[in-house]
């Protein structure tokens, strides 16, 4: 096959996918959910968890997280050889599953917590839990056996956690510069935007959560060079305002992000609407991409991401309902709309 009969392919397939997956009208089957066992049940229809709700929460995310990197997968093996843009997403993954290795070796857990399956695409060896050092020998992760063994009580987890994600999005991003421009012009946009809004989040959570100084926030962004367009300045002018001051934020261009003050209560900057409004952002520029140039990469690419929103809007409707909230409500607050 092809290069082009392989996009025209993947695409075509890819359309086929999203037409029976969670997103788009689609969305409004969730709606009405009310119990964890019932959205088990419409997901997972042929084989159900039967657990208790608390088990069921775990068991149904995994499966969730499975079937999802298994359906990208099963896209992107189409190619020939995958596009190394494309190996780079799917191993999102991995990146996941190894901070969460992190935080259990640190807890010192006896039983290492699940991975997501990538297949080919792994190169961590999980099986060998708790040798960290075994597990990611000859991968470009070798450096995180040193930064671990330097932090025995995990006072600097999240520092480590921040060169991760630093890593990720320098990596995706140069791969996705050695593709063709006819092949990642949307994607890249895409990415841009991507990178733009978890900076930001991630200076609002750092500040809020972590108390973390300026100096400190500005060296634990990705700052990647983009001309005169700059990835991180809105982040950086965040540190301008108050977190209890709305009026601060009027002349921020991200304010439409923010949360909205209620009537009779003190207003403080909740970055939890603000990572959900982003998302929701993110999503629907995603949708709008996918169809905008069909049999080039920027579709596959624009479907893996609709796939991992899709992952997590259902997974946050599952935590949602294990606290009472209705699945609605959850839908509404990512900020989609079927």
């Amino acid at each position: 096959m092809t290069a082009m009969g392989e996009r025209a392919y993947t695409y075509a397939k890819a359309c086929g996918m999203l037409g029976k997956s969670y997103v788009g009208p689609r969305i409004a089957q969730i709606n009405n959910v009310s119990h964890l066992n019932e959205l088990d049940r419409l997901l997972f229809p042929e084989n159900p968890g039967n657990l208790p709700e608390k088990q069921l929460l775990v068991d149904l995310e995994h499966r969730i997280a499975n079937r999802s990197a298994r359906q990208i997968i099963n896209l992107v093996s189409h190619f020939s050889k995958a596009p190394e843009v494309l190996s780079r997403l799917i191993r999102s993954y991995e990146y996941a599953d190894l901070k969460a290795v992190l935080t259990a070796l640190t807890a010192k857990d006896t039983h290492p917590p699940k991975n997501v399956d990538i297949e080919s695409f792994q190169s961590i060896r999980f099986s060998l839990y708790p040798d960290l050092e075994a597990m990611v020998k000859n991968t470009e992760y070798e450096w995180v056996t040193q930064a671990i063994s330097q932090d025995p009580m995990g006072l600097k987890m999240i520092d480590t956690q921040i060169r991760l994600d630093q890593r990720y999005y320098t990596f995706l991003w140069e791969a996705l510069q050695r593709e063709k421009k006819s092949q990642r012009l949307n994607f890249e946009k895409l990415l841009i935007e991507e990178i733009r809004l978890k900076n930001i989040i991630w200076a609002l959570r750092l500040r809020v959560y972590y108390g973390f100084s300026a100096e400190d926030i500005k060296k634990s962004l990705v700052d990647i060079t983009m001309g005169s367009l700059s990835l991180v300045e809105p982040a950086l002018k965040t540190l301008d305002f108050s977190t209890d001051q709305r009026s601060d934020w009027r002349t921020w261009s991200e304010e439409s992000l923010l949360n909205p003050e209620q009537s009779g209560q003190l207003w403080r900057l909740d970055p939890r609407y603000v990572q959900n409004a982003a998302a929701g952002r993110l999503y629907h520029l995603a949708r709008t991409y996918f169809h905008r140039r069909p049999f080039t990469l920027d579709t596959t690419a624009c479907f893996i991401k609709l796939k991992q929103f899709e992952e997590d809007l259902l997974t946050s409707v599952a935590e949602g309902l294990i606290l009472g909230l209705p699945a609605r409500d959850v839908i509404s607050m990512l900020g989609v709309h079927p």
